[in-house]
């Protein structure tokens, strides 16, 4: 697999494993990013002005959080659309009518999926399932945006329009 310049491989990071069985992660690194344990690595240069004060589990990988449901590893700014994926792929989602499918999952023939009640707290967006997991600009939001969300108790691309 390949190393980055810390000397560890990507999927030591997200998935840290210790060889005494407990549930802390092993590192490899001190906090001021000298390899330990008695390993080669590179002097990284550009993160030297980071303060060394950190903890070991912040500093290349800052910004990225477990998601409690999934455990899957995303950047905090994504992970609201994370959970909505878990939403809509639950009892939350819907299949749009054919001819009501948004312009992405029109053009590459998707099921386009969306919240039954977009206003619900959780979920708070008219954007279909693979428009969110795909972080495409869902033409829903354009179509629908005039609607109050607050009181769309009902996706009206669920209508059926003749």
């Amino acid at each position: 697999m390949e190393q980055r310049r810390t000397g560890i491989t990507i999927a030591e990071l997200l998935n840290p494993v210790e060889d005494t069985g407990s549930a802390a992660p092993a590192h490899s690194h001190s906090p001021n990013g000298v390899p330990a344990n008695g390993e080669q690595g590179v002097q990284e240069d550009e993160y030297s002005s980071e303060d060394s004060s950190d903890s070991e589990d912040k500093g290349l990988f800052r910004g990225f959080v477990r998601c409690p449901g999934c455990m899957k590893v995303c950047h905090y700014k994504h992970l609201a659309d994370h959970r909505k994926e878990h939403f809509l792929k639950g009892t939350e989602g819907v299949a749009v009518p054919a001819a009501n499918k948004c312009n992405h999952c029109m053009k590459r023939g998707h099921q386009c999926i969306v919240a039954k009640q977009p206003c619900q707290r959780e979920l708070n967006t008219v954007r279909c399932l693979n428009c969110i997991v795909n972080k495409e600009a869902c033409s829903f939001v354009k179509t629908y945006k005039h609607l109050p969300m607050s009181s769309m108790n009902y996706h009206p691309a669920r209508m059926v329009h003749h």
